[in-house]
């Protein structure tokens, strides 16, 4: 599974500006958990999806 963090960030005005106020990126943040909270597919859920995923694998491995 390709993990599609860095390109949403990359492309996002607000992220990818490291001239950025810290509260808008604060702010930024907060609304794409919201938006990653409500969407199982969101793109933050990447890292996390392939992290269990090699730990399941790990666990099975474990169990033969």
């Amino acid at each position: 599974m390709p993990n599609r963090m860095q390109e949403h960030i990359r492309l996002n005005p607000i992220l990818s500006d490291p001239q950025q106020d810290i509260l808008s990126i604060n702010a930024e943040v907060i609304r794409l958990q919201d938006e990653a909270a409500n969407n199982p597919e969101h793109w933050l859920h990447d890292g996390l999806k392939a992290h269990f995923e090699a730990r399941q694998q790990q666990l099975a491995a474990l169990k033969r």
